[in-house]
């Protein structure tokens, strides 16, 4: 069977139908699929245990309690749309790569604050600085995460010689577990640990996802 036709890129292109699971000129691929798993790790462990770690670790009322996720939910809503105009003027791999050092940095290290600072008392003001300061981290990982799926998506529909439907499955398909196996690996640490420690687990992740950044150049 011959190879499929490809116009893409605005030219024609011979692209390969199929692709090995494991092949040295498929490896970015897998990198690929790795950098959308640090950024959907993440956006799970935020979904899950945010409400979680305000209610049960910082003292934050439910109801409240669902305001980091909300604002992760909005800063990510509002950098995904931003994300082409962003990717456009600075490359796409320098808006993923400071986007996921930043956003997990920070992410990590407003938790961890906000966590020690709802522990100093049971005063109001303790505990609006401290919802504050959490929101703030999980504001800036939702506008770090916004654009890394477009990007890590579009970065593999440019992949040479492989068609762009098929390496974009197959990056879907590598990242796909993250979002359903992230958050019971933050669970699973949590039991080990604490839940503010085991959230440092989705924080690495993003950092992660920013270093894979430089798989986006290559293709």
């Amino acid at each position: 069977m011959s190879p499929e036709l490809d116009f893409h890129d605005g030219g024609e292109e011979e692209t390969k139908p199929k692709i090995p699971l494991f092949e040295k000129k498929t490896a970015v691929v897998w990198l690929l699929g790795l950098g959308m798993i640090g950024g959907l790790i993440p956006e799970a462990a935020a979904s899950d245990w945010s409400a979680v770690l305000l209610y049960e670790d910082m003292g934050i009322a439910k109801g409240i309690n669902a305001l980091a996720f909300g604002t992760f939910a909005a800063a990510m809503i509002y950098s995904r749309f931003r994300g082409d105009y962003w990717m456009s003027k600075y490359g796409a791999a320098n808006v993923v790569r400071v986007g996921g050092y930043i956003g997990g940095i920070t992410f990590g290290l407003c938790i961890l604050i906000a966590v020690e600072v709802s522990q100093l008392g049971d005063q109001l003001w303790l505990e609006i600085i401290s919802l504050i300061i959490v929101c703030v981290g999980f504001l800036v990982a939702g506008v770090g995460i916004g654009p890394m799926v477009p990007a890590f998506f579009s970065a593999a529909g440019r992949i040479p010689n492989v068609a762009p439907s098929i390496a974009i499955a197959r990056v879907g398909v590598i990242s796909l577990g993250a979002y359903f196996i992230g958050p019971s690996l933050v669970g699973g640490l949590a039991e080990l640990s604490s839940l503010p420690i085991a959230m440092l687990f989705p924080a690495a992740s993003l950092v992660a996802a920013g270093y894979l950044s430089r798989s986006i150049k290559t293709t």
